[in-house]
């Protein structure tokens, strides 16, 4: 009876303990992951020549954050959402209008700076954080689910 009162106590600890992070309510984070996109797009990199630098873009953000969302809530991990959306769906019903788009999502990193770093690493993702067409972007993170929208608005 004793271990399991000790077990529910370290159990209830474990879980009050835990937070799900909302990047929504976090303009620190906004500032630092699109401080760590330009610093990529400035110097340039292993798959793309240096660029202009982003703005940051609420309805990006929004776009983001619902797809964080989605992921985090349904232990999901793909770039169609668990009601069949895609990130174009996801950004125009956020009202925003663009030209071009693109995605990046990742799980399980702790820290910008190191999914960042797994970004880059890939050919794909790397591509979408320099690729010139985009001047906008959002990004969100809820949990261990990372999501960052890019995109060029029509004009």
């Amino acid at each position: 009876m004793r271990n399991n009162i000790f077990l529910f106590i370290f159990l209830s600890y474990i879980l009050s303990c835990e937070k799900t992070e909302d990047s929504s309510t976090s303009s620190t984070f906004a500032t630092e992951m699109l401080s760590a996109v330009n610093k990529l797009r400035k110097s340039g990199c292993n798959c793309g020549s240096a660029t202009t630098e982003l703005k940051w873009n609420a309805k990006l953000e929004a776009a983001a954050l619902r797809h964080a969302k989605d992921m985090s809530e349904n232990n999901h991990f793909s770039h169609t959402g668990t009601d069949n959306s895609t990130f174009d769906k996801r950004i125009k019903a956020a009202g925003y209008s663009f030209k071009a788009a693109g995605e990046n999502i990742a799980y399980g990193y702790s820290s910008i700076s190191s999914v960042m770093k797994s970004w880059e690493n890939s050919s794909g993702h790397c591509k979408n954080m320099m690729n010139a067409s985009y001047t906008e972007m959002g990004a969100a993170k809820v949990g261990i689910y990372w999501v960052q929208v890019f995109a060029a608005p029509s004009k």
